[in-house]
């Protein structure tokens, strides 16, 4: 018997894409009919709530019991814990679940990413925002953590290198409920918004924002403002959706053998009240991550001393196509552009606008060019007029909040 430990986020802003992930992992265990390499499998599943220190409690609950494979987490900062986690522990293996930081370009040495980070995502998101779409200027808003950052610096980073200019970085705070002052930040002159939000936070910021703004100003959504978790609860809103763009892992309406097979098994293993209308980004992730694991697992008999060694030579094809890690343990995966269209009975879906070929960590470029970006943060983006440090956000912040209370 071998024992698997998965971890997402049961609690908190993120439970709805969570739960999904689960479903994905499950998935494909199903496939494999809970054996891998032999054995038979057991699996134990620890919730979290996106912070980091609850990942680094799941994982050490999962150690507790033995466990020494883990596949998870789902949020950014829950990765960076977690990988500081497997540095402690290198007898055992991580393969990631859904998380997408971009600090995650160079993990443990037992920590595996069978998917992209956040800002690898963005890849040519930019430029046709810039090129077909003709946005010149563009707000931005995200939660203050590790996944926006690189989703909005991935995403900054494309359409400022294509001649685009971004008015400003607006920040909240994951959980956020009232963003009355976030939408008050994005001036009256740009052609669109670009948001991260996902979760309860995606779904609070659009009922606000359509009282702003209504249909008039458009959207531009990262990976998960634009995905199955926040499309499946928002259907009223779509009026205001209907032709946002955005960027991720898949498309819901791939027209492949391959996907229609997944987005089947999918359908057919969970009822319609449990799940979404097609898998989310998070249920992709997990499944692939997860099958990432079974199939090493099978290459090397059940032997989890060479486990590691596997899933760096792993090369395997997804619902979406190959997939392949390069020497960071970092996915190589075609991404997608796409656009959020609505079926005649009223489901929000994405349709796939372009095919990205082998994007990669670094966006094609050499490690080094790619370091010398740095990691993205609230001071620190592509096209900011001014890098600020730490210090100027602080002090912007102090003399924002007297100005409220005056």
């Amino acid at each position: 018997m071998l024992k698997i430990g998965i971890l997402s986020t049961l609690f908190g802003p993120y439970q709805v894409a969570g739960e999904d992930g689960v479903r994905g992992a499950k998935l494909a265990l199903k496939e494999f009919g809970y054996r891998a390499g032999g054995h038979d499998l057991e699996v134990d599943i620890e919730g979290t709530n996106a912070m980091g220190a609850s990942a680094t409690q799941a994982c050490e609950n999962l150690a507790n019991k033995g466990v020494k494979l883990f596949v998870g987490p789902l949020s950014g900062d829950e990765a960076i814990a977690v990988r500081l986690f497997a540095n402690e522990h290198p007898a055992s293996t991580f393969v990631n679940g859904g998380s997408a930081s971009q600090p995650m370009f160079n993990p443990a040495e037992n920590f595996f990413m069978f998917n992209a980070t956040g800002a690898q995502l963005m890849t040519g998101l930019g430029k046709y925002c810039y090129e077909t779409l003709g946005f010149r200027r563009i707000a931005t808003i995200g939660e203050a953590y590790s996944f926006p950052f690189a989703q909005i610096g991935g995403f900054a980073l494309d359409f400022t290198n294509h001649g685009g200019e971004i008015s400003n970085f607006i920040w909240c705070a994951l959980g956020t409920t009232d963003y009355e002052n976030n939408i008050g930040e994005i001036p009256d002159d740009v052609d669109a918004v670009y948001s991260t939000l996902g979760g309860t936070d995606g779904l609070n910021f659009l009922e606000q924002f359509r009282v702003k703004h209504g249909n008039t100003l458009p959207l531009v959504a990262g990976s998960i403002f634009g995905d199955q978790s926040l499309l499946t609860s928002v259907k009223h809103h779509a009026e205001m959706l209907k032709g946002v763009v955005s960027a991720s892992t898949h498309a819901d309406n791939i027209d492949t053998r391959a996907w229609n097979d997944f987005l089947e098994m999918y359908r057919n293993t969970y009822p319609v009240e449990e799940r979404f209308y097609a898998p989310s980004f998070f249920a992709f992730t997990y499944y692939t991550s997860m099958k990432a694991l079974l199939l090493a697992l099978d290459a090397v008999d059940g032997d989890i001393t060479k486990v590691q060694d596997a899933l760096k030579a792993l090369v395997f094809e997804s619902p979406v196509g190959k997939v392949r890690l390069d020497h960071h343990r970092t996915a190589i995966i075609d991404t997608f552009i796409n656009e959020i269209r609505q079926t005649e009975t009223g489901e929000l879906y994405t349709h796939m606008l372009q095919r990205i070929p082998e994007t990669n960590v670094t966006f094609g470029m050499s490690d080094d060019d790619y370091m010398e970006i740095g990691d993205f943060s609230v001071h620190r983006m592509p096209g900011m007029k001014k890098q600020r440090t730490l210090q100027d956000v602080l002090a912007a912040a102090k003399k924002k909040a007297k100005k409220d209370r005056a």
